[in-house]
């Protein structure tokens, strides 16, 4: 019976995470009421502050827990394969999952908000940096392996490639959805940053 109620519990709590991810994308940190929350989840506000002890401590949570495992797919490529492909690979999946996945566009409109509180500190924010940061990494390392120009620093190079796709982020979060598919603007990106002076 224990092991059915801790199951129940991190179910619960998932499902308290993932509806707060949605409802904090949708009226921002300072328009998610609790109640939105519990609602979304299906459960009570008391559920929500069995696993949180207030709405901040939720936030960094949310962003915490789910920032890894959306973004951990988009590095496969860049991982595993090297120069051009790797970096065409990563901005396809980008591209791709901004259409297909809702935790990685609730997550990216959470995150550019501009609007998270001053208090998260921590984890919440610490690991959005950290995921762009190794994205910036392995852009860097790949982008040396195409054998981009030495006019422009590479970094500069990687952190136009980020532009680009926040850009998109922003775009899509608005409602936009792209006229072309996602092999074409992945082109089109990193011909500038490439190719680009």
């Amino acid at each position: 019976m224990a092991r059915k109620t801790a199951e129940e519990a991190a179910k619960t709590r998932d499902a308290v995470i993932d509806a707060a991810l949605r409802v904090f994308a949708e009226k921002g940190f300072a328009g998610a009421q609790l109640d939105d929350i519990a609602s979304r989840a299906g459960v009570t506000r008391g559920a929500v502050y069995h696993h949180f002890t207030d709405k901040t401590d939720l936030l960094q949570v949310v962003l915490a827990e789910r920032w890894p495992v959306a973004t951990a797919p988009l590095l496969e490529p860049l991982e595993r394969l090297k120069g051009r492909p790797a970096i065409e690979g990563f901005l396809v999946a980008y591209l791709e999952a901004l259409e297909k996945d809702e935790t990685l566009r609730a997550l990216l409109v959470l995150s550019s908000s501009g609007e998270l509180p001053a208090t998260i500190v921590g984890d919440g924010r610490d690991q959005k940096q950290q995921v762009f940061a190794r994205w910036l990494q392995l852009l860097d390392a790949q982008l040396k392996a195409a054998g981009a120009s030495k006019s422009t620093p590479v970094r500069a190079r990687s952190e136009s490639i980020l532009a680009g796709l926040l850009g998109y982020a922003v775009l899509t979060s608005l409602g936009h959805r792209g006229r072309s598919n996602a092999a074409t603007r992945a082109e089109l990106i990193l011909s500038g940053a490439l190719d680009g002076r």
